[in-house]
């Protein structure tokens, strides 16, 4: 009996020895409590106190540990255990160590008997780490929601299938629901665009189509049923295996209001709110596709020009002018159809769509009513104006292939020639316009190749002294050795070189190649007979800034003097701007240069302004030339002409005498010079020192 027992007490001390180093070994904190204090810790409850040695912590209260404020509850905790003899829950608490640092830890504490006395045993365990990325996730979650909450955008949250998770501030203001009114409910209810879409597996999710990270412009709908323009971008969350779908919506609508003035803006003329030429050519590609689906249908473009608009700028204002062009748009819109598309292209150039317009008669119809109303006198800040409108009209039938360019290229060569026509007119189309289009820029092309590789020559033609029947000089006249065409006369390609600036480049080589051949035939003896001379000036070049200066440099270079030349400027140019060109033919008349004014009759002369030109020759237009002794009205112009340049102190030149009647004429009338195929024909510089080697008299 006695080996028994002492056989128990053994297996009882290594029991309780294991216990002992299981219990010293362990990683959590054990506390042992007897009577409120401690009574014995483990080495991990020792370093959770931040004690050295397990005898700063023996004997003392464990509440002296306790942060005050959980010393209540783990005090009626304590005493449970102790009355009721079960364990009890684990409690998380706060420790405050002896050096004053405070722990976060998670303590289970159940009844013993410790020593052969009833005890509580405590297993701590410490969860700092833990509570501090808590508290971070905590304050992690706080930002987020302030951020959510206070964006711009209506954020909202809802899982695959899209029933709605959560639903910020901005969105509530969006769509104007609360929050709890939405959640659980389905997302299509504020998008109602974007539809459900069948899954693989047989679920169904939501906004299937939308690819993660881009951005739609979809419609949504508010709570009272408004729709609006939203931009969404979806992007995929999981949150373990489930998937949510972050919506971030963003409400476009001022965006869209202001794309649509940018849009209407780009699109239409600022001054009279008419569609442009954009506009008007979409408009125009849009009604080619759909005549040409069907048949015998045809529709037509009016091209519009306001005549000689520019005087109204020039004399009112261009304030005044753009009156007048709004004034001139609110008429057009009269002459039309609701369904027809007036257009303003640019400066005083408008044009319609008609559709559907039944053929020529109708078109010619529309013309007809829009130059009756245009032609009506404007009214305009006291002022009464009058303009008149030039249309080409080009048709188009259902079999025509022609895209809009061309049908407004074609009514704007036909509005070119309704004025050529005399203005405030209308002309149809014909393809013969657009072949001349193509001659001319046929032309033009050889003109630039003609001015680069030299291909111009210059006649000359003699003038006469009526007086003495002696050549007086000659006229420099240009003429273009095309190397298909032969010789091109001047009347065919001035206006080309004119129009294109060419002329320029042109007008120079003629000033410096005529002054250099009439040193060399001054040089060759014929010093009198070619006292003079003439070139003529082109309007662009007598606006040049270098002009004086070009003139004296070809003078100085070919060793000409200034009175031997004379430069001829036609009526019309001078009178164009005759404050300004006064100023300019006095810088020339002052290089010693004499001046003469071409045309002469056939232009608009103020007196008061003829008077002023420092000028040494009226040169008398042909068509006046044509009717002496057979017409009294021409040859009453004629002999005014005479008398007015004498008076002026001018000499006169009459140019195109063709009969020996004419020169007559001439000379009964006082002409001072003549010039014509009947005294001679142009000659080349080879021919004319032979001809004044003749000593020709008349």
């Amino acid at each position: 009996m006695a080996a028994h027992r002492n056989n128990s007490d053994r297996l009882l001390e290594e029991s309780e020895e294991r216990y002992r180093r299981l219990v010293e070994a362990s990683p959590e904190a054990i506390f042992v409590y007897l009577d409120g204090r401690i009574a014995y810790v483990n080495p991990a409850g020792t370093k959770l106190f931040g004690a050295r040695k397990p005898e700063e912590l023996l004997g003392k209260s464990i509440l002296d540990f306790i942060h005050p404020e959980y010393r209540e509850v783990v005090k009626a905790r304590l005493r449970k255990v102790e009355e009721e003899g079960e364990q009890a829950s684990s409690l998380e608490q706060r420790l405050v160590r002896p050096d004053g640092r405070v722990v976060y830890v998670e303590a289970t504490s159940l009844p013993i008997v410790y020593e052969g006395r009833p005890a509580i045993q405590a297993l701590i365990r410490d969860i700092t780490e833990r509570k501090r990325a808590e508290e971070a996730r905590r304050k992690s979650e706080a930002r987020h929601r302030a951020v959510v909450d206070n964006a711009f955008d209506a954020i909202i949250t809802a899982t695959a299938e899209g029933e709605i998770r959560s639903f910020n501030r901005r969105a509530e203001a969006m769509f104007g629901y609360e929050a709890r009114e939405v959640i659980g409910r389905p997302l299509a209810l504020l998008v109602p665009e974007r539809v459900r879409a069948p899954r693989p597996n047989g679920s169904r999710r939501y906004a299937e189509e939308a690819e993660p990270g881009r951005t739609m412009e979809v419609t949504a709908r508010s709570k009272e049923g408004v729709e609006f323009p939203v931009e969404l971008s979806i992007a995929e969350v999981r949150e373990g295996d489930d998937v949510l779908l972050t919506s971030i919506i963003r409400d476009i609508t001022e965006r869209k209001v202001f794309e649509a003035q940018l849009t209407y803006q780009a699109l239409h003329d600022s001054l009279t709110d008419l569609p442009n030429r954009t506009l008007f050519l979409d408009r125009l590609e849009h009604a080619l596709a759909q005549m040409r689906r069907r048949e015998e249908i045809t529709m037509a473009v009016l091209f519009i020009d306001l005549d000689d608009f520019k005087n109204v700028n020039d004399s009112l204002g261009h304030e005044m002018g753009d009156e007048m062009l709004k004034a001139a748009s609110v008429r057009l819109r009269r002459c039309m159809r609701p369904r027809d598309t007036a257009a303003r292209l640019g400066g005083d150039e408008f044009a319609i769509l008609l559709e559907d317009i039944g053929g020529l008669r109708g078109a010619a119809r529309v013309a007809e009513r829009i130059i009756e109303e245009l032609r009506a006198c404007f009214e305009l800040r006291g002022h009464e104006v009058f303009v008149t409108p030039s249309i080409g009209i080009s048709l188009c039938g259902s079999s025509d292939q022609r895209r809009a360019e061309n049908m407004l290229r074609d009514a704007d060569l036909a509005m070119y020639k309704a004025k050529e026509s005399g203005k405030a007119n209308y002309q149809v189309f014909d393809p013969i316009m657009y072949q001349k289009v193509l001659e001319r820029l046929d032309l033009e092309k050889d003109l630039r190749r003609a001015v680069e590789h030299g291909e111009f020559v210059l006649h000359y033609q003699p003038k006469v002294l009526l007086k003495t029947g002696k050549i007086a000089g000659v006229e420099a006249l240009v003429r273009w050795e095309h190397p298909e065409r032969g010789l091109v006369l001047p009347e065919e390609f001035v206006p080309v070189a004119e129009e294109t600036a060419l002329i320029s480049l042109l007008g120079a080589w003629v000033l410096e190649e005529t002054c250099r051949q009439a040193s060399r035939w001054r040089e060759g003896g014929f010093r009198e007979l070619l006292d003079l001379v003439s070139v003529n000036l082109s309007a662009i070049q007598l606006q040049r800034p270098d002009l004086i200066e070009e003139v004296a440099g070809v003078l100085r270079r070919c060793g000409l003097d200034p009175c031997n030349l004379s430069l001829e400027i036609t009526e019309s140019v001078v009178m164009s701007e005759a404050p300004h060109n006064i100023a300019r033919l006095d810088e020339l008349k002052n290089l010693g240069v004499k001046l003469a004014i071409d045309d002469f009759g056939t232009g608009y002369s103020s007196l008061s302004y003829l008077r002023r030109f420092p000028v040494s020759y009226l040169k008398i237009d042909r068509s006046f030339i044509e009717g002496l002794r057979e017409s009294p009205e021409d040859t009453a112009v004629v002999s005014g002409i005479i008398a007015l340049a004498h008076v002026l102190g001018m000499e006169t030149i009459a140019e195109g005498v063709e009969t020996a009647e004419q020169l007559r004429a001439l000379r009964d009338l006082g002409c001072d010079m003549a010039q014509g195929n009947y005294l001679s024909e142009p000659l080349t510089d080879e021919e004319l020192p032979g001809f004044l080697a003749t000593d020709p008299r008349w």
